[in-house]
């Protein structure tokens, strides 16, 4: 007797496990992908760009340093070992942004240092009120540490004008300094030893 071989039809049995494997990749790609794109979504934000065009612009200081010059805002107090700091930081070399002065001066005593300072105050806010200034204008400060007086002075561009500049040695009133060329001659021209990051 002969076998005859026969093949079996594909039951729809299997045919349903095919399909319901395809369904579930298919749905769990679905959401990975709709998972994705709400992530994408949530982190999407606004690019800012900010200096100027063609390049950005790069901040420059300006410091200049005088062993000799006294600082005229402070009274007629004065001492051999001093110091007048002027470190100015620009926006690129057009315009100033902040400034910052310190006298040092040096005494062989600490009580020395505080009669000093009790002077140097006085006259400095004496000076300030003359102007039309409140005592605490450009956040200066009077500190002792030991046998020295360190005075400090701290403005911004807006604090410099033809008025107030001389707090900060700025001597020119007619062509007020406005860039950072402008304001090293201005120093220099006083007797200041100046340098910027440029050079």
């Amino acid at each position: 007797m002969e076998e005859k071989i026969y093949f079996k039809p594909e039951t729809s049995e299997k045919k349903d496990k095919k399909n319901h494997k395809f369904l579930k990749l298919f749905f769990f790609l679905l959401s990975l992908i709709i998972i994705v794109l709400i992530i994408v979504w949530l982190l999407r934000g606004s690019k800012t760009i900010s200096g100027r065009y063609p390049e950005n612009v790069k901040n420059e200081s300006l410091e200049c340093i005088s062993n000799e010059l006294t600082y005229p805002k402070a009274g007629a107090v004065d001492s051999d070992n001093k110091e007048l700091k002027i470190n100015a930081l620009f926006s690129g070399k057009e315009k100033l942004s902040t400034v910052y002065l310190t006298y040092t001066l040096n005494y062989s005593t600490e009580s020395e240092a505080i009669s000093v300072e009790a002077i140097s105050h006085a006259d400095f806010n004496r000076k300030l009120g003359k102007a039309g200034f409140s005592a605490g204008k450009f956040n200066n400060k009077f500190t002792i540490l030991k046998d020295r007086l360190v005075i400090s002075l701290y403005g911004t561009a807006s604090d410099l004008t033809e008025y107030t500049g001389e707090f900060f040695m700025v001597n020119e009133k007619e062509t007020f300094p406005t860039t950072l060329e402008e304001y090293k001659e201005n120093y220099e021209r006083q007797g200041f030893a100046c340098k910027t990051d440029i050079e």
